[in-house]
């Protein structure tokens, strides 16, 4: 969508190009299908956290959206590792889950403005205790 048409619910082009842009490095040679099927199984996992947090339609909010876009290349790293390839929603849940479990509801609701405040918040959380 252009500024000019954006409507409340909808993510704008430039949310989504400046979202993506950093991590254009992240998917080198990956065919676009490859590419797609990766971020959508991964937003997917971002709408479920969100349903479970009450939360519907908090990705649509453009700091939310730069934020949990930044952490796609951890999460993706963090599935591959665990789970290996395709990328699946449930697997990007699953390692998402400890944002959502750790995260108020009032993170989600009224983000802090900057998307880059938001992301550290976020990735604060989905760190988990290692023990051996």
């Amino acid at each position: 969508m252009t500024p000019s048409e954006r409507k409340k619910g909808l993510i704008s082009r430039v949310t989504f190009n400046a979202a993506l842009r950093p991590l254009i490095s992240t998917f080198g040679s990956n065919e676009p299908d490859e590419i797609y099927d990766a971020l959508s199984t991964f937003v997917a996992a971002i709408v479920m956290g969100t349903d479970h947090l009450r939360v519907k339609g908090a990705i649509t909010k453009p700091p939310i959206f730069r934020a949990v876009m930044l952490l796609f290349p951890e999460a993706a790293q963090r599935v591959k590792d665990r789970f290996g390839k395709p990328y699946t929603a449930e697997n990007f849940y699953e390692v998402l889950k400890p944002i959502f479990v750790r995260s108020t509801t009032a993170l989600f609701k009224r983000p802090p403005n900057s998307y880059k405040e938001l992301h550290a918040a976020l990735a604060k959380t989905s760190k988990t205790g290692f023990t051996i």
